[in-house]
């Protein structure tokens, strides 16, 4: 209920339903180039995604969950 409060001030309604399903559709993809060679990456995000990593500053945090 926070997140979608938070939401809310900024000027995008949504349920706490449609927050979980937009949030839990970030993943974390590994793109292999070679055997050698491979990258950790957040997935594309959609804008209503992007809306959600901005407001609850992600980027910020995007470098320790590729950490692992």
């Amino acid at each position: 209920r926070v997140m979608q409060w938070k939401m809310q001030r900024i000027g995008y309604k949504m349920s706490p339903e449609l927050l979980k399903e937009e949030l839990s559709d970030i993943k974390e993809v590994i793109m292999v180039y070679t055997t050698t060679k491979a990258q950790r990456r957040i997935s594309d995000r959609s804008s209503v995604q992007d809306k959600l990593w901005d407001a609850f500053k992600l980027k910020e945090i995007e470098g320790k969950l590729l950490l692992h």
